[in-house]
């Protein structure tokens, strides 16, 4: 029988009481067998997997249990992506122990999975093209297939550690303004014990009008340094009333958000979005 890595067996233990809560008691490597699971029509909660667990004499646990659990796809891991395998001599024949160990190590580093080389069949890599490789039936933790490049490379130690399947993340403000993003400041607060400031203000401009004159304005800006916040110009600024519902950025574990628009700082750039209970 093959040892599986701990993971895959962590997954196993997870999946089998995710699907039979409290099913398997706390056990580890040394204490149980696990059988080849063999594949059952999907049930209803999803399960499409059947795998028997046999406890080991002497280590606590006697007899044998069949379980089911619902094995991971990686055609669905991988739908509408290729992923790109590097190495030095790009494998070739997989037909080696330590060929599957270095080809399943670098599919684990760059894509977060947890093949182990019993996982891996027999197979040729071509180099440069499309290859697809089905695991093993006899996988604990995945079926299916994966289709891939295969590239002649140098590993990259910074590829294993982080994989660029996530696009580039930009900041929401341009950089070069050298000011700091009012959305990413004024996101992570909550000013529901503020009720008394956040119900008095009105939508319209900050700088003039009733918000200014009734010194609701006056009053925000003093919340804000309070919150930790840096006060800002409001000349020009606008304020207005809405759902979280009703803008894409808004919170949506809130009940009202405030949002301020139009706001000319040397210190801040972009809107604020003020959260608060009822």
């Amino acid at each position: 029988m093959a040892l599986y890595s701990l993971s895959q067996r962590q997954y196993l233990y997870n999946a089998i009481n995710a699907e039979s809560p409290g099913a398997i008691a706390p056990m580890g490597l040394d204490n149980a067998l696990i059988g080849t699971p063999k594949a059952i029509p999907a049930t209803a909660s999803g399960a499409n997997t059947e795998i028997t667990v046999r406890g080991r004499q002497g280590r606590g646990y006697v007899g044998a249990q069949t379980f089911r659990y619902k094995r991971l796809s990686l055609n669905d891991l991988f739908k509408n992506m290729t992923p790109t395998i590097n190495a030095p001599d790009a494998y070739g024949s997989l037909y080696t122990d330590a060929k599957k160990l270095a080809f399943a190590q670098n599919l684990n580093g760059r894509y977060g999975l947890n093949l182990v080389k019993e996982d891996i069949p027999d197979q040729y890599v071509y180099l440069n093209v499309s290859n697809t490789l089905q695991v093993k039936a006899t996988c604990i933790q995945y079926t299916g297939s994966i289709t891939f490049m295969s590239i002649k490379g140098k590993n990259n130690l910074e590829d294993l550690v982080v994989n660029d399947i996530l696009d580039e993340l930009h900041h929401p403000s341009d950089v070069s303004l050298g000011k700091l993003s009012a959305p990413l400041l004024s996101y992570g607060h909550d000013f529901t014990n503020e009720p008394q400031v956040m119900m008095n203000m009105t939508n319209g401009r900050l700088d003039v009008g009733v918000n200014d004159t009734s010194g609701a304005t006056a009053n925000l800006m003093a919340v804000l340094v309070n919150h930790g916040l840096p006060a800002f110009d409001t000349t020009g600024a606008s304020i207005k009333r809405m759902l979280p519902t009703a803008d894409k950025r808004g919170n949506t574990m809130y009940d009202n958000l405030l949002v301020i628009t139009g706001v000319n700082d040397i210190h801040v750039d972009g809107d604020w979005l003020l959260h608060y209970n009822n």
